[in-house]
């Protein structure tokens, strides 16, 4: 990789893999929407999309699937620190012990659902942007970048929550969690359209000095 045309890339691997690791810590603390409940990860999520599409626009899909790698496996190493941490014996002078142990536990539904759909939903987003491009000959950024991310946010959000609360929650609040979650996420895509559509123009003209 050259180094000057590849900056942004590590920057933007930072970011992606920081908004995956938060998200995955914060997403049990839910917080109210207009009477529905949403996992706080809402909130911080959604830009890992938002970064993706901007790798897949600027460095290709083979780029950006090294960095979705590497988000997922720095998720693992994540998950199996804070279950060693859980298992280490706890000092009796320790009151907060039980607190950092509901925070940094994690089901092995929870978990494979989370996996599961940031990888896929990530994968199909980056695979999307690649064929819309083709499809639009490079025109029509803010479509694709809104429709990869549609279908995305909606394929993530439906494996973390049939894996993860099949069975425990009835089909329709499944059914609707989806539908409010993704839609809240779809939102957050296209209000940040026009920061994508800069970052991407600004280093297009860069790489074309």
């Amino acid at each position: 990789m050259e180094n000057k045309k590849f900056k942004l890339y590590y920057y933007l691997s930072i970011v992606f893999i920081s908004c995956i690791l938060i998200s995955n810590v914060v997403a049990s603390r839910t917080f109210e929407l207009f009477g529905f409940q949403l996992p706080s990860s809402t909130i911080l999520f959604p830009i890992s999309f938002i970064v993706g599409d901007v790798l897949t626009e600027l460095y290709g899909f083979k780029n950006s699937l090294k960095v979705f790698l590497l988000g997922f496996i720095c998720n693992i190493f994540m998950v199996v620190t804070f279950m060693i941490i859980n298992i280490l014996p706890i000092p009796e002078t320790l009151q907060t012990a039980e607190a950092f142990k509901t925070v940094l536990s994690y089901t092995p539904r929870v978990l494979i659902g989370s996996l599961t759909g940031f990888l896929l939903g990530n994968i199909v987003n980056s695979s999307l942007m690649i064929l819309f491009k083709k499809l639009t000959k490079q025109r029509f950024l803010w479509i694709r970048t809104i429709l990869s991310t549609i279908v995305g946010e909606i394929i993530d959000t439906f494996c973390f929550i049939f894996i993860a609360f099949v069975g425990i929650l009835p089909l329709k609040t499944m059914l609707l969690s989806v539908f409010i979650t993704s839609l809240v996420k779809i939102v957050y895509e296209i209000m940040f359209t026009p920061i994508v559509y800069l970052i991407i123009h600004k280093n297009k003209l860069k790489e074309e000095k």
